[in-house]
């Protein structure tokens, strides 16, 4: 990649997603390479994806003055409810003591997504980190009888050397889908773990 051309994905071209993006930052096809506002972690980012600026923020913490929380929510670029009759959206949350009472999160996550009872929790780990993830696949009737079906996957990231964890949660929603459902949630699953599985703490 040449790194004086700015390179011609809507992630790129996005000018405050692209404060974010490492443009010589090694990454597979279809993704840049993320760096947190705050520093403290890299991930890869799908090039089709944007940060929406009026949902990020960051804070610092009470007692250490450093900026250490940080929420982004980001889109695929084009797709909108009225148009497309979908949302496709993940939220990343980094939390400074994430990684206290994980059990705890771990139970909330499987509420979040409306799972069952039975919906086994997996588990990734590598020297820097330890992915929790589960999935579900949720339908709701509306008002007018047409069905809404959303396809969760959570994760929770932590740290090995540090308190912090990363939230990590999508949800891509169909409505109406008994009329027809054009998300492949097993090409969204797969984008997602590599994602999940890409995070590096520092």
């Amino acid at each position: 990649m040449n790194k004086w051309t700015t390179p011609d994905t809507p992630a790129f071209q996005d000018e405050f997603t692209r404060e974010f993006l490492l443009k010589d930052g090694e990454a597979p096809e279809g993704f840049h390479l993320f760096e947190s506002g705050t520093g403290k972690y890299t991930m890869i980012f799908p090039t089709n994806y944007v940060v929406e600026e009026s949902s990020y923020y960051r804070k610092k913490g009470r007692s250490s003055g450093v900026i250490n929380t940080e929420n982004v929510y980001l889109h695929q670029d084009g797709v909108h409810p009225k148009k497309n009759q979908q949302i496709k959206g993940i939220n990343l949350f980094l939390k400074p003591d994430g990684n206290v009472l994980v059990d705890a999160a771990l139970r909330v996550m499987l509420k979040k997504i409306n799972a069952p009872s039975d919906t086994k929790i997996e588990t990734i780990k590598d020297d820097n980190k330890t992915v929790y993830y589960a999935e579900n696949i949720s339908d709701y009737e509306a008002e007018d009888g047409s069905i809404n079906t959303t396809f969760f996957l959570y994760g929770l990231i932590t740290d090995n050397r540090s308190k912090q964890a990363l939230y990590f949660d999508l949800r891509h929603k169909c409505f109406d889908s008994n009329e027809k459902c054009e998300i492949d949630f097993d090409k969204e699953k797969a984008m997602a773990l590599k994602m999940l599985e890409s995070v590096q703490f520092k």
